[in-house]
């Protein structure tokens, strides 16, 4: 990826640093959030963007506008040293696939929190230099980069064709502002430094608001090992190179079912779930960690053997 420095205005000087592997360790060791799972408007503005770019090979000689994914880091990454954004996500392998189709954005954040209206001066640079599709601009994030993702996604919602933040969070009075959006969020079930519960509402507030939003919980997913099996996932790209700007409704992101695993539509019950897969009701509570027998449109149950 290249290493660029750019101001809210004006040209951005580009360099190649050394690549940096991932760092598992500092990436799980993210500071706990508040309760409030608070994100400023205005804090933390730099009076100029570093980020990180990638451009696909081909890139040049294509008279075609690319696909682009803006991508957020979590809050352990924040600093001056853009190689830490190559900690996780997809800047820890893009170096390694040149082929990969989309344009990638990855700023750093210095400190604070996430800035949504710095964010959308950056993004109408960056649109403005390069050759994006407008209709085609996903957006991520990690952690503290999901919550910004879903804050930033309320305040331009009309920039963006698709979001897909991970172990994110927001109030639920962002679910009003997305109902045309796409959304395919991703949360690991024992996730104890940015709970589930908070995201799950979230989710939940967006479909009943009348738009189309689906979580995927990962069994056993904690803080950090859900994201790089993740951002490998190459039903995740597919489904954001489907999804384009100006739809009239949001689709529901629709993953196919791998072996042993079943996406919950509206209607099912654990019982309806449980006689169509020849397995009990207790032993999908046990395999998914439920307390309940209450399931949520959109969620992804494990089908025990």
């Amino acid at each position: 990826m290249k290493e660029c420095f750019s101001g809210v205005i004006g040209a951005a000087a580009c360099l190649f640093p050394v690549f940096c592997g991932a760092d598992q360790q500092e990436m799980t060791a993210e500071t706990r959030l508040p309760s409030q799972f608070s994100t400023a408007k205005s804090e933390g503005e730099p009076p100029q963007w570093r980020y990180l770019l990638h451009l696909p090979e081909g890139y040049d000689k294509a008279e075609k506008p690319w696909p682009m994914i803006f991508y957020l880091h979590g809050r352990s990454i924040r600093g001056n040293d853009l190689d830490r954004v190559k900690r996780y996500g997809p800047p820890a392998f893009l170096d390694k696939k040149p082929h990969f189709p989309f344009v990638v954005i990855a700023p750093q954040l210095p400190d604070h929190s996430w800035p949504s209206s710095s964010l959308l001066k950056l993004l109408d640079e960056v649109t403005g230099k390069y050759k994006v599709d407008r209709d085609r601009i996903y957006l991520t994030g990690v952690s503290m980069g999901g919550g910004g993702a879903w804050y930033l996604a309320a305040a331009g919602p009309e920039r963006f064709a698709a979001l897909a933040p991970l172990c994110g969070y927001g109030g639920t009075s962002l679910a009003k502002k997305l109902t045309k959006l796409p959304i395919w969020a991703f949360h690991g079930d024992a996730d104890d430094i940015v709970p589930l519960e908070p995201h799950q509402k979230l989710v939940d507030a967006v479909n009943k608001a009348g738009g189309n939003a689906r979580l995927t919980v990962i069994p056993g997913g904690d803080h950090g090992n859900i994201i790089f099996p993740t951002y490998k996932r190459d039903d995740l790209y597919q489904w954001m190179l489907s999804q384009k700007r100006g739809r009239e409704k949001a689709e529901m992101p629709v993953e196919k079912a791998s072996a042993g695993k079943y996406v919950v539509k509206k209607g099912d019950t654990l019982w309806k779930i449980g006689k169509s897969h020849g397995v009990t009701v207790n032993q999908l509570k046990t395999a998914n960690r439920l307390d309940s027998n209450v399931i949520k449109p959109g969620r992804e149950l494990v089908i025990p053997d």
